[in-house]
């Protein structure tokens, strides 16, 4: 049973990686390796695509014609020399021109002739200025030399916060109503939010569009490129890459949709892009966040062998005999090493990127895809449990060499069907973690008599047993490497939390009593932090310090910290019926919670150490723990932990600049909020309202405010709305000078200025 046990550990360990739960970063950096050897091993001797040609801004053209940018003058005679003496097919144009043309000043110089001539700029009239400056402008130029072409130019989105936007986007995919009740709301599909696209005359010119835009994935490799994204226009309008635009304008579909996985489900995956012409469909697939695998045919490059390149200077030059590109798709783009377009591929390190859409193109045209299908997740988990299933059934029964052969037949097996999959059909799905559980599930077998688990926990015993909870032991004994009693500096939560007068109750006890009494709700907290992950750091008398964020990382400790504080307060309500039940007094504690950046680790001297945490964090967190007992509200916390709460209510206490610290923090108390009752909600609206009153320095409202009926008070808010009363007393006489900051001292002297507040007592109306 142990042993079949033992086997069912590499699944377990899989399978969130299998179900898209998690991500392993090494499994899937095997999985683009294997990925990159197929696409390697299926190559063969490339073939010239006859149909598609490169026109290169090559290192040969900018030692012949000059640095770039050249002048759009100069790109429209490359743009006129394609056009009218090549008569090319289609041009997809992968440089960007979103900048004006910018040591263009023909106009500018006019006028100031005519002013350093002595005649006024009206010897011009605006429409003489207007045609000059049309006939000047090199921009304009080069939009005359788009104009009723048949070009596609290219522009790129971004992700950026905030965003930036530049030019004049194109029209995005003009979709047709689809043939199946689906949404054309794909949430997989990324969103972007600005753009650098060209200059608004030359989309006018030229109004077909497409992003050039790719996917690099975690080891830097270009291995697919979106070939749709959303951008919010009016909406959500999808926008397709240069090679689908350039695809969609030799096709001219009569119809265009996105097709979905199922189109059932009105929220399903998308699954390619559709076309439809004269009855016949095609889909180019697509993963589900629109990407599109780039089938390389080749190293890439002039000597590539796919593509035919032509030098830009050739062209300007007049060497390309006149129609030799007649009739050809054309892609112009740069290769030139100083112009940061050559892309790390699996099959070349240094690919051009005008190749890259020039081999998407050519796919979509052959009908030849790669691509990773919506049930990726299904099948990777399938092979997982039955792989896990079989060695089990099988290797319980074999010898070690007999182990050894099953194993082995068991990967290659999968490996072949892999392979046979993607060669075959095109499908790319994994195989790594079949893999995976092979090898691992033979070398726990191998390796039964080795208790390799047994040992490592003892030595995270060792290691933590006295510093951490059993629970937490149990937990890292499962990644041992990822922890260390080694001092680091983390952004963590801690509370300290106090019993009320307990000194007032330990003197009319017994030590047996007490210690039983301290046992009694020292158990009831520590369950309550277990709960929620938190770390006992010690007792200090009276005293819990507990801390989240270590040693087992935690993302949301300042959530999990309030909320054991309210739970705290739920579990004491029933501790003191039982309490009262015994004929025993009832327990309150005061708590004080900050998170922010601590030191943790093995802290202390030779004789005596401790795992624990300080820094400044830690401190103000105590200093809340003593605040929250003189404003009585119970739970006092720091505005850092507020500020990664938002979900909860919070009641500002105070502005306070406590001892040890120059900086004044604010003070909040959460709510648990059932405004059912119309008493509760009228409190809570009226400090809301004196909040800003006060804020704001407006004293006189400010007391106006607090002047209601105690008896529409809370009793656990009656001491907090009488500190506030009485400074209102104080403030209306005597006001603080405009200087003030707001915050006040937790020093001698604010004892002695607010030396009225300590023994308030309650008497009518506040």
């Amino acid at each position: 049973m142990l042993r079949v046990l033992i086997s069912l550990l590499p699944m377990l360990l899989l399978l969130p990686h299998t179900t898209g739960m998690l991500s392993y970063m090494p499994v899937t950096r095997l999985e683009q390796h294997i990925y990159d050897r197929a696409l390697l091993e299926q190559q063969e001797v490339p073939k010239l695509d006859s149909r598609i040609v490169i026109v290169d801004v090559d290192e040969y053209s900018l030692q012949q014609v000059g640095r770039w940018p050249w002048s759009r003058e100069k790109v429209a005679l490359l743009m006129d020399e394609l056009f009218d003496r090549q008569q090319v097919g289609l041009l997809g144009v992968d440089i960007l021109f979103a900048e004006p043309q910018q040591d263009d000043h023909g106009v500018q110089a006019v006028r100031e002739w005519l002013r350093d001539t002595g005649q006024e700029e009206r010897a011009l009239s605006s429409e003489m200025m207007s045609s000059l400056e049309q006939r000047l402008n090199r921009d304009a130029i080069l939009a005359r030399s788009l104009e009723g072409e048949r070009a596609v130019l290219g522009y790129y989105y971004t992700q950026e916060q905030p965003p930036q936007r530049s030019g004049q986007l194109p029209e995005g995919l003009r979709l047709t109503q689809a043939p199946y009740p689906v949404s054309q709301r794909f949430g997989e599909v990324p969103d972007m939010t600005g753009y650098a696209s060209n200059l608004a005359f030359l989309m006018q010119a030229a109004p077909r569009g497409g992003h050039i835009n790719s996917y690099t994935d975690s080891d830097g490799m270009l291995r697919s490129i979106p070939l749709i994204v959303r951008y919010p226009d009016e909406g959500f309008g999808y926008y397709p890459s240069l090679s689908l635009a350039m695809f969609l304008a030799l096709m001219q579909p009569q119809q265009l949709h996105l097709r979905p996985v199922d189109p059932s489900l009105p929220d399903s995956s998308l699954a390619g892009v559709e076309l439809v012409q004269d009855g016949a469909t095609l889909l180019l697939p697509t993963a589900r966040n629109g990407s599109f695998l780039i089938p390389f045919k080749s190293p890439g490059g002039r000597h590539g062998g796919h593509f035919q390149y032509y030098s830009a200077s050739d062209l300007l030059a007049g060497k390309v005999p006149p129609t030799t590109l007649k009739g050809k798709i054309v892609l112009l783009g740069a290769t030139a090493p100083g112009l940061r377009d050559l892309r790390a591929t699996p099959v070349n390190g240094q690919f051009p990127g005008v190749e890259v859409h020039a081999t998407a193109l050519a796919a979509m045209l052959d009908g030849e895809f790669f691509h990773v299908p919506d049930y990726r997740e299904a099948y990777d988990t399938t092979a997982v449990l039955l792989t896990t299933l079989v060695l089990i059934l099988v290797l319980n029964n074999m010898g070690a060499v007999g182990s050894l052969l099953w194993s082995a037949g068991a990967a290659a097996g999968w490996m072949l069907l892999t392979q046979y999959m993607f060669w075959r059909l095109g499908l790319v799905l994994p195989v790594v973690p079949v893999l995976l559980t092979v090898l691992a599930t033979y070398l726990l077998h191998a390796s039964y008599g080795f208790f390799l688990e047994k040992r490592t926990k003892r030595q995270l015993v060792h290691l933590f047993g006295h510093y951490v909870q059993s629970e937490l032991v149990e937990r890292m004994a499962r990644q041992p490497e990822a922890y260390s009693m080694q001092a680091q500096l983390r952004d963590m939560t801690v509370m300290f939390c106090d019993l009320q007068h307990f000194t007032n109750m330990s003197e009319d006890m017994d030590p047996q009593e007490l210690q039983s009494m301290l046992k009694n709700i020292f158990n009831a907290l520590a369950e309550v932090i277990a709960r929620h992950g938190g770390t006992i750091d010690k007792y200090i008398g009276d005293c819990v310090m507990v801390f989240w964020g270590a040693p087992v990382q935690d993302q949301h400790h300042a959530l999990h910290a309030v909320q054991t504080a309210l739970d705290i307060g739920v579990m004491l309500k029933s501790f003191n019926a039982g309490q009262q039940a015994r004929g025993e007094l009832p327990i309150a504690v005061n708590i004080g919670i900050n998170s922010g950046s601590m030191s943790v680790g093995d802290m202390g001297s030779d004789m005596r150490r401790s795992y624990t945490v300080i820094g400044d964090a830690v401190n103000l967190a105590a200093r809340l723990e003593s605040l929250a007992k003189w404003y009585g509200v119970g739970i006092l916390v720091g505005q850092d932990t507020v500020a990664q709460c938002p979900a909860y209510a919070w009641r500002w206490v105070d502005c306070v600049r406590v001892v040890g610290r120059v900086k004044p923090v604010d003070l909040y108390s959460p709510e648990a909020l059932s405004l059912h009752d119309a008493m509760a909600e009228a409190e809570w609206q009226v400090w809301q309202d004196y909040t800003m009153a006060y804020l704001r320095r407006d004293w006189q409202c400010a007391a106006a405010l607090l002047r209601i009926p105690c008896g529409q008070i809370p009793p656990k808010l009656r001491r907090l709305y009488g500190v506030h009363r009485q400074r209102m007393d104080i403030f209306l006489e005597q006001p603080p000078s405009e200087s003030w900051d707001g915050a006040m001292w937790q020093t001698d002297q604010m004892d002695v200025s607010l030396e009225c507040f300590s023994d308030f007592e309650y008497k009518g109306s506040i």
